[in-house]
């Protein structure tokens, strides 16, 4: 009896793990014409601060932030990330953080919204 129990819960744990690989693995609920829209490269300049992200189509970004004036510092931060056609997260892959950002376009124009704080990047 025991044997038929132990031989049911690895049945039931296997299959559920299956279903749950099968779940996991779906078809994007966006367009291939909508996920293109975010990959290039993306600038942002104000003032004595650049932002560069570029996305690309197989999941990974790079963010570039360079601050001149006085005391010039640059930083690199690389990645993963998914878009859903509203919402791109980015993870950053040293520190496994992410960061989400309201998604929409103006003309040429990425905004990314964050909390109401909206930033313009413009494709490179």
């Amino acid at each position: 009896m025991k044997n038929k129990i132990k031989k049911s819960v690895f049945f039931l744990c296997i299959a559920m793990c299956i279903g749950f690989m099968c779940g996991c693995g779906g078809e994007s609920s966006i367009s291939a014409e909508e996920m293109a829209k975010v990959y290039g490269t993306w600038v942002k300049n104000n003032d004595d601060m650049t932002t560069t992200y570029t996305i690309n189509s197989d999941g990974t970004y790079t963010e570039f932030v360079y601050a001149g004036g006085d005391f010039p510092v640059s930083m690199t931060t690389k990645g993963t990330y998914v878009y859903d056609g509203e919402t791109i997260t980015f993870t950053d892959s040293d520190m496994g953080i992410d960061y989400s950002f309201g998604v929409s376009f103006e003309g040429e124009d990425l905004i990314l919204d964050n909390e109401g704080y909206q930033s313009r990047y413009t494709k490179k």
